[in-house]
């Protein structure tokens, strides 16, 4: 997974993700907060190159936050249009 140009930015932020443990990979925000944190701290990393790979991070989390909007958008949809499609078809049935 590349997330930038610059492979050292890149290696940090495998990194953080390898220090992870599964609670916190499960949790967006958590994951965000952590690989911030583990970014900050690195001291191989100018303090440029920390600020680049915040703000990767950032779009990465903020992409996340979005597509998880979308598909609970998505699954409420098709709960609300099989539940409406029942009743139709219930409500057709009790006509005959």
């Amino acid at each position: 997974m590349s997330f930038g140009e610059n492979e050292k930015i890149n290696n940090a932020i495998i990194r953080s993700y390898a220090l992870m443990d599964s609670n916190i990979r499960n949790d967006t925000h958590k994951s965000y907060v952590f690989s911030k944190q583990i970014i900050h701290d690195d001291e191989s990393l100018t303090e440029n190159e920390k600020s680049e790979a915040i703000t990767l991070l950032t779009k990465h989390y903020d992409l996340n936050k979005l597509l998880y909007r979308n598909l609970v958008f998505c699954d409420l949809a098709v709960m609300i249009l099989t539940k409406t499609s029942l009743e139709i078809v219930v409500s057709s049935n009790n006509n005959l």
